[in-house]
């Protein structure tokens, strides 16, 4: 009995010691609201979006509070540093420890388990993807007079389309938000992919493409969400968590570019880059027998992701 009563007491010392611990702010840690034992500011972070109505919003009351360097501690995730205000973000862009990017579970799952792309990777793996991406990129027109023609002549075509069903529904055009973005993104994806298509006829693909991006950017934060903080949730709770609806949306991803590649695969011509999908397949080729290379037919996908999306 004795024992037992011994046992559950060195328990609940170890635990309360343990939350003591971590809910406690080392030294150096920027300042922040206190927070909850496990949760931490998991809690204080939802009321505060819930406030303001949007995470940027939300920053800038922390940082109104707490000063230009705000910390946060999110869960199981790494701590999380907010700066804001020119002077302490043009510091911290000026210096090579903060040059590495976030690696917790949305942003690796988006891109089928490793850290791929740009946007979340850093070290030789962004380096390369960056440097291929720019030079690829340019040759096909990105930020020249290509590109301009192209912007030229889908805002004609828009022009023309609005107009059209500005007539067609007594002067009240209800769809202008989806128009402009796919002018927008045939504009991006005859680079990328090589095809254009008429935005007047509001072709599938193309809408789905939109829809996707859309999917993607009102279940994303820049913080990663409750999944990214908590894991395991999608194991014991998927549909409540949201898992179910973002991997519903990264299977429709996958299952979008993989037929884009397979179908450059068929159609494309050796030492003929038609788009940045044939520019990416022959530097696979080229790099094959380089055991260091960061360029094989995993990443691709994940690359034109993270860039396109």
């Amino acid at each position: 009995m004795w024992l037992i009563l011994l046992t559950i007491v060195i328990i609940t010392v170890i635990l309360s010691s343990k939350i003591f611990v971590d809910w406690s702010r080392p030294p150096l840690f920027p300042p922040g609201p206190p927070g909850l034992p496990f949760l931490y500011n998991i809690y204080d972070l939802k009321l505060l979006v819930r406030k303001t109505g949007s995470h940027g919003k939300a920053w800038c009351e922390l940082a109104k509070e707490y000063g230009a360097v705000v910390g946060l501690r999110l869960g199981l995730a790494d701590p999380m540093i907010i700066v804001s205000g020119r002077e302490a973000v043009m510091e911290m862009l000026g210096r090579s420890e903060f040059d590495g990017r976030p690696n917790g579970f949305i942003f690796t799952h988006r891109t089928m388990g490793e850290k791929r792309g740009i946007l979340f990777t850093d070290g030789k793996v962004w380096a390369d993807q960056r440097r291929f991406s720019l030079i690829s990129l340019k040759s096909f027109g990105w930020a020249g007079q290509t590109m301009e023609e192209l912007i030229l002549e889908d805002a004609e075509n828009l022009g023309k389309i609005i107009e059209k069903v500005s007539q067609e529904h007594e002067g009240i055009v209800q769809n202008l938000k989806e128009l402009t973005a796919l002018a927008v993104l045939n504009s991006l994806w005859s680079l990328f992919g090589g095809s254009r298509y008429d935005i007047g006829k509001c072709e599938p693909k193309l809408l789905e493409t939109l829809r996707m991006l859309n999917d993607s950017v009102k279940e994303s934060n820049v913080s990663g969400g409750l999944l990214n903080y908590l894991p395991f949730l999608r194991l014991l709770a998927p549909k409540s968590s949201g898992y179910e609806a973002i991997h519903d949306r990264l299977l429709r991803m996958w299952a979008f570019f993989a037929e884009e590649v397979k179908s450059h695969k068929k159609t494309r011509k050796e030492g003929i880059n038609r788009d940045l999908i044939d520019a990416y397949l022959e530097e696979i080729e080229t790099r094959r027998n380089n055991p260091d290379s960061t360029f094989n037919g995993n990443c691709f996908g994940s690359m034109v992701v993270n860039r396109y999306f």
